[in-house]
């Protein structure tokens, strides 16, 4: 089999046409298509975010907040806003199928949580707090060797 710079140059390229790239999300490379990367390309220079904001507003009952990226493998942003402090809380990070290496979530909340559980999905968690404080937060990165999530924030 050739490599990439072995093979032919192409004068031009349609929608149809497919294109090799790397999918960090599964770790093997994939194909896409002409229609797929100019898709991409739009939605990237339109500033499509990539991130998905959950906010969720509760009056001081335990609360759980299940991470979902419109995109998967996307960041997300989970904010949570209370007000009253929370005894407890759960956060649910991505799922094997919504994740990907370097994929980051952000949580803040504006009050106190007295008890946090964050559910890594099946992902091991290193640094995750039991706890916040009123405006806290925390920022975990994925890494998909390992498949840990890491407190990095």
């Amino acid at each position: 089999m050739p490599t990439i710079d072995q093979l032919s140059q192409a004068s031009s390229i349609s929608g149809a046409d497919e294109l090799a790239l790397f999918s960090k999300r599964n770790g093997d490379t994939r194909k896409v298509t002409g229609e797929q990367l100019a898709d991409y390309v739009l939605a990237a220079i339109d500033g499509e975010p990539d991130e998905t904001i959950y906010s969720l507003t509760t009056d001081g009952n335990s609360f759980t907040v299940v991470v979902l990226p419109a995109t998967p493998g996307g960041n997300a942003w989970a904010l949570i806003t209370l007000s009253v402090p929370a005894p407890a809380g759960t956060i649910i990070l991505p799922g094997v199928d919504d994740r990907a290496h370097g994929q980051e979530v952000l949580v803040t909340c504006t009050q106190a949580v007295a008890v946090l559980t964050v559910n890594g999905s099946g992902a091991a968690l290193a640094g995750a707090p039991g706890s916040l404080a009123a405006n806290g937060y925390f920022r975990l990165r994925f890494d998909s060797i390992s498949s840990t999530w890491y407190r990095i924030g």
